[in-house]
């Protein structure tokens, strides 16, 4: 782990401590487990301490981090997209065939009443000019244009890589992992490289990276209420305890509104203590 982390010195000091989250599996390679934590504050009781335990997949050379899908999820994943990846795109190219129409359509009307409203005497809060917004307007719709053509092509790509990926972890189940990452660069790059698409652009958002070791510090150095974190604002195990309390309150939790759950654990922890 040292070696990555070598050109950091923020993340060199915390070395130790990361260390001591990782958890390699067998053969595993590039890929390791970080085991992270949410102590969560009982809303009951300020004392009491609900402890969850996240162990999400990193890439140990680009530090991206991705969830904690078992192996066994993952290959249902991946059949899935088999067989539904084409039947999505294709909706998503005739998407793309009617979405410059609309556009042009919502340009027209606007721009109408856009002079409608400078013929008035006095005009008041009058919009900004549709001209402002042409530039923005014809780049989105050559994208769309170019999507027409793209989609298809990556929607077959999309549905090799899946059955190959199946195919090739019948030998060593660690290509799931790599598969994985294949697939959220491919739903990257058909996204403009747009970290955060629509879930209506995207087929398996869980094939994306959730963040990346090296940002995670500053990028989560916010501060909850219902935490009780390892770590002050700004560390790493501080930015970890936000990733982990995100990933299971909001995707594993199935009592929002209250914001309070049962005791998480991934399910490779519960297989590692059995």
């Amino acid at each position: 782990m040292n070696k990555c982390t070598d050109k950091d010195p923020f993340l060199n000091r915390q070395a130790l401590s990361l260390n001591n989250m990782m958890v390699a599996e067998r053969g595993a390679g590039k890929w390791r487990r970080i085991i992270i934590k949410w102590n969560q504050i009982c809303p009951h009781d300020s004392i009491a301490r609900i402890q969850h335990c996240y162990a999400a997949v990193i890439h140990t050379k680009n530090m991206n981090i991705y969830g904690d899908d078992e192996k066994s999820l993952l290959a249902w994943k991946f059949g899935a997209l088999t067989l539904l990846s084409p039947i999505f795109y294709i909706a998503k190219t005739i998407f793309h065939l009617f979405f410059p129409i609309s556009i042009y359509k919502y340009y027209t009307l606007e721009k109408k009443n856009w002079e409608a409203l400078k013929a008035k005497p006095h005009p008041l809060n009058l919009p900004p000019s549709l001209h402002q917004k042409q530039p923005k307007l014809i780049r989105l719709i050559l994208k769309n244009c170019l999507d027409i053509c793209r989609t298809p092509l990556y929607a077959l790509t999309i549905s090799i890589t899946s059955l190959g990926t199946l195919i090739l972890s019948l030998f060593n189940s660690n290509y799931l992992y790599e598969g994985r990452e294949i697939l959220g660069n491919l739903q990257l790059s058909l996204n403009w490289e747009r970290q955060k698409p629509y879930y209506f652009e995207t087929i398996a958002p869980c094939m994306l990276p959730i963040d990346n070791l090296q940002d995670v510090a500053s990028r989560r150095s916010y501060t909850q209420r219902d935490t009780d974190y390892e770590g002050p604002p700004g560390t790493l195990v501080h930015g970890l305890n936000n990733l982990a309390r995100c990933h299971v309150l909001y995707w594993k939790s199935f009592n929002k509104k209250e914001k309070t759950i049962e005791p998480y654990r991934s399910s490779f922890l519960e297989k590692k203590s059995l």
